[in-house]
């Protein structure tokens, strides 16, 4: 019986962890049908650093779950970080209304990775009443992550379930 409830612990979980995912999918699909080319220009360490200066209210994927803040690149670099934390945001350039912008991604990524995308275009969402606000995400990758874990979770209840009825029936019959 403990391995059908730990399986049904876990599909719990993993749709709880689904319901987180509608927050950061709720911002950056607002801008969605609000579409402009950009291009990668730099990288940045710190993206909150870098877009703070430019509008505090722009960070498109700051949200609040529970009461605490989350917000995407906040984290310092530290002198003990080790040589591999390498991790990046994409700074890109993007005009809207003759105005051009630039803002700092909120996903990090690998040294490597951010480098081989410079001069590269790519699509920039944005609010059409502050086009300061912006992000690169569609939102398409926080719902495929939901579904993922939407689908997990109710094979993991499911299977749960059948083991702790295969379970209970095996254990009624032997006593």
């Amino acid at each position: 019986m403990i391995a059908g409830i730990v399986f049904i612990g876990m599909g719990f979980i993993a749709i709880i962890v689904g319901l987180v995912f509608i927050i950061p999918y709720k911002n950056v699909r607002r801008f969605a049908s609000n579409k402009v080319q950009g291009q990668i220009v730099d990288m940045v360490w710190d993206a909150s650093e870098f877009n703070q200066p430019r509008e505090d209210v722009a960070n498109v994927e700051q949200f609040s779950v529970g009461g605490v803040e989350m917000r995407a690149g906040t984290r310092s670099r530290r002198a003990d970080d080790p040589p591999t934390a390498n991790m990046y945001h994409k700074v890109y350039r993007y005009v809207v209304d003759g105005k051009e912008y630039m803002r700092a991604d909120g996903v990090r990524y690998n040294k490597g990775a951010v480098k081989s995308w410079i001069g590269k275009m790519v699509s920039v969402y944005y609010n059409p009443e502050n086009p300061q606000q912006s992000t690169l995400s569609n939102g398409k990758g926080y719902m495929l992550t939901m579904i993922i874990l939407y689908v997990v979770g109710g094979l993991c209840i499911l299977l749960g379930a059948g083991v702790w009825l295969l379970e209970s029936l095996f254990y009624s019959f032997i006593w």
